[in-house]
């Protein structure tokens, strides 16, 4: 629902920024930028991020929502380690889940790409049912607190850079459990057939 909510704000700000492009457009400070970059046009209900346009009501919206599904990952991130035989949890996976659509949908690529595999790595690791090790789930827990400092990056006005290590760290052992749910799944086919 929450997501629907963006998806329609997102849409409306795109329809009011192609009418305001044209000339004659009001002249505006940018929310969040420095002075001496005053006098683009921008509508009232626009705020600018490093010289990107998003909708207030979009970034309101998502920085709530934001808020929560980090919160949940954190905490989650904090009980796993403490119980690793758990597995992933779904509240956990519908917040790495959510949050990676929310961010996309405000075009936050770092936080989408980092909660992507998160996301990928705890269904992986659902499906095979293995406890992650020890080191594992201190990714886990750093890549979710890299998620959270790009948030406060973004609560602050800016957009958080790109972080290739995070991802290549994330992205490798997301890879492994997935491989590792693919060799299950074709044990699985060869013992009790197609």
């Amino acid at each position: 629902l929450a997501q629907a909510a963006i998806l329609a704000l997102k849409a409306m700000h795109d329809a009011r920024r192609a009418a305001l492009e044209g000339p004659g457009a009001p002249e505006q400070a940018h929310a969040g930028d420095a002075p001496s970059q005053v006098g683009a046009p921008v509508a009232a209900d626009t705020i600018v991020l490093d010289g990107r346009e998003i909708s207030r009501p979009l970034y309101m919206i998502f920085l709530s929502e934001a808020d929560e599904l980090i919160e949940t990952l954190v905490e989650d991130a904090a009980d796993w380690r403490e119980r690793p035989e758990r597995g992933a949890t779904d509240a956990a996976m519908r917040a790495a889940h959510s949050l990676s659509g929310s961010a996309s949908v405000v075009e936050l690529a770092p936080v989408h790409d980092l909660a992507e595999r998160l996301e990928s790595f705890m269904q992986s690791q659902r499906v095979v049912g293995d406890a992650p090790s020890g080191a594992e789930l201190q990714l886990v827990a750093r890549i979710v607190e890299r998620v959270r400092s790009m948030l406060h990056v973004f609560a602050a006005g800016h957009l958080p850079p790109h972080e290739p290590d995070a991802l290549e760290a994330i992205a490798a052992l997301a890879a492994y459990w997935h491989e590792k749910a693919q060799a299950l799944a074709a044990r699985t086919i060869a013992v009790d057939g197609p």
